[in-house]
């Protein structure tokens, strides 16, 4: 064997030489297991810079060895398992992460330069809906009908991730591919820990840089929709920082690390395959990042102390995500992965860069306060519907001389009598004397015309449906009655279409608030709603526009979302004029 120095490039595979380089030959033999190489450290070692001992790999390439050396220590050694040339080198850590920190105040700062959204039939829908915004261009957006529907378009202008919180009855048309819902990384992480930071009645997608999602919204409502980098967002652009430093290293060690990055990760995220070993790493990592910062983030935040733990979470994910991509990519050159620990090194190196950098850009600082909710948020849209006076109708099935009017249908009721004798009340949808509320909840006969000394009730069921039934009286005539002096409406249709008709009585369940249910509407889980307090009826005449709330009901639940405003299209009232 001879070993002789040997001029090592001044610079290579990411490495600055240090010192005088090294060959060692084996005169017709081949080594067997592996042997140990050690190179003098300078005893004025810089200790921002990393020492590595760079190995040629027989085929012209270099390659990095796993280096042994601790601060302070005069040498550096390390394994090899063939004889050629090395030397020692230098990683300069301040480098790559400078560089990082670069890439990071651009993601968090700077723009894709994507073109507003375009959307048809803009004037017709501001026709009916009044929507405003902040200020900024982070977003860029469109509303317009299409296909018959109000259309919201959202474009994401950071190069980041944007969370979008919205309306959870609104539907996403398109876009989804492009971002990540929390359903899905909730279902991902298998825990809870996410929904926690989700707003009562919202839904929330994040969305990539220069992505635009299409929402499909029902008219008639109020509505907000919150454009942020939250901490979803901030966590996910951290991670892809920490896989772009570990990619940056390993082709600098010459190792292709195969199917890597955050892109892999929100693939997995957005399907529902069975995970590989760095599936299961990533949603590892995911679920520490929720449950490690949940509860916290619902508290004041101290910027700097978040986002430097936040970073050094995401260094930690990535090095355990990083050996399974290393091995995935083929044998390792070296056991143990320096390129790991060299990871490591960078992503802690830039944390307390980014400490200052969260505290002074504006931004990001209302970000991190926001995590829990509590703050003002980045962007926000404002949908308000158009006031439209909402339509009165009354109804009345029959002619003057008592006979029902053409278009009606009549259905004789044969098994039994209705008795409206008591009192008698009159019906609380009718606005004129004559219509009645006759018999028990079961007879759903509490709208009922009965002509001037007449034996039978014409009763309604729902007050656009044109059929009555037509009951025996068990006393007749009956005495006149006056309409009661706050009537309540029939029924009433919504600005989305949906018809309600009033509660007549029965078991319903309740809710935790203690909101009253007082209308129920055709195919629908929620119901049209009343305060207890008295503050809120269940239909605000106070305007032109009438409005409801609305909300769903649960005899389980220990909490629901809170009551929603819609506007009223069309009440029904009963009279018989």
């Amino acid at each position: 064997m001879t070993a002789a120095s040997s001029p090592a490039p001044e610079t290579a595979v990411g490495l600055r030489r240090v010192g005088t380089g090294v060959r060692v030959d084996l005169d017709g033999g081949q080594l067997k297991g592996v042997a140990t190489v050690s190179f003098p450290v300078p005893a004025q070692w810089d200790q921002r810079l990393l020492p590595i001992i760079a190995w040629q790999d027989g085929h012209g390439g270099w390659r990095w060895l796993p280096t042994t050396w601790t601060p302070g220590q005069l040498s550096a050694t390390a394994q090899t398992d063939h004889f050629s040339s090395g030397f020692l080198g230098s990683l300069d850590v301040r480098a790559l992460a400078g560089d990082a920190l670069k890439g990071f105040t651009s993601w968090m700062t700077g723009r894709a330069d994507v073109a507003a959204p375009r959307c048809a039939a803009q004037d017709t829908a501001r026709a009916k809906v009044r929507v405003s915004s902040d200020g900024g261009d982070s977003v860029k957006w469109c509303l317009g009908v299409e296909g018959g529907k109000t259309v919201l378009k959202i474009a994401n202008n950071r190069i980041t991730y944007t969370q979008i919180t919205y309306p959870s009855s609104w539907k996403v048309l398109s876009g989804q591919r492009y971002g990540i819902s929390l359903d899905a990384l909730t279902q991902f992480t298998a825990t809870k820990a996410a929904q926690a930071l989700t707003r009562p009645g919202k839904s929330v997608i994040l969305i990539d840089k220069g992505k635009t999602v299409s929402f499909s919204l029902p008219s008639g409502a109020d509505a907000r929709v919150l454009a942020e980098i939250s901490f979803y967002a901030y966590a996910f652009e951290i991670l892809g920082l920490a896989f772009q430093v570990e990619t940056k290293v390993a082709e600098l060690a010459g190792v292709q690390l195969g199917k890597n990055g955050l892109d892999r990760l929100i693939r997995l995220i957005n399907g529902t395959g069975k995970l590989d070993a760095w599936g299961e790493a990533g949603r590892d990592c995911l679920q520490s990042f929720t449950e490690e910062f949940t509860n916290e983030l619902t508290e004041p935040v101290e910027p700097g102390k978040t986002a430097g733990a936040i970073i050094t979470m995401a260094g930690k994910c990535v090095v355990a995500m990083g050996k399974i991509s290393a091995s995935e990519s083929g044998p390792l050159i070296f056991f143990g992965s320096l390129i790991l620990d060299a990871v490591m090194t960078v992503v802690t190196a830039v944390i307390t860069a980014v400490k200052l950098l969260v505290v002074s850009i504006r931004e990001i600082w209302d970000s991190l306060a926001s995590f829990g909710g509590k703050s003002n948020p980045i962007y926000l849209i404002r949908l308000t519907p158009t006031s439209v006076p909402t339509q009165i109708v009354k109804i009345n099935p029959l002619s003057a001389t008592g006979k029902v009017k053409s278009g009606y249908q009549v259905q004789p009721v044969t098994d039994g009598a209705l008795d409206c004798s008591f009192g008698p009340s009159a019906s609380p949808s009718a606005v004129s004397g004559g219509i009645y509320e006759c018999g028990g909840t079961a007879s759903y006969a509490d709208v009922c015309w009965v002509p001037q000394g007449s034996p039978d009730a014409y009763c309604g069921g729902e007050p656009w449906n044109r059929t009555l039934r037509q009951w025996p009286l068990s006393e007749w005539p009956l005495p006149a009655v006056e309409p009661r002096t706050d009537p309540r409406p029939w029924g009433v249709v919504l600005a989305d279409g949906t018809k309600c008709r009033r509660r007549i009585g029965g078991a319903w369940s309740g809710r935790p608030d203690g909101w009253i249910p007082n209308y129920g509407c055709e195919g629908k889980e929620f119901v049209v709603l009343s305060d207890p307090t008295g503050k809120h009826p269940d239909v605000d005449e106070s305007k032109p526009t009438w409005v409801v709330r609305i909300g769903e009901l649960s005899d389980t639940a220990k909490s629901l979302p809170a009551p929603q405003s819609i506007a009223v299209r069309t009440a029904y009232f009963a009279t018989d004029r």
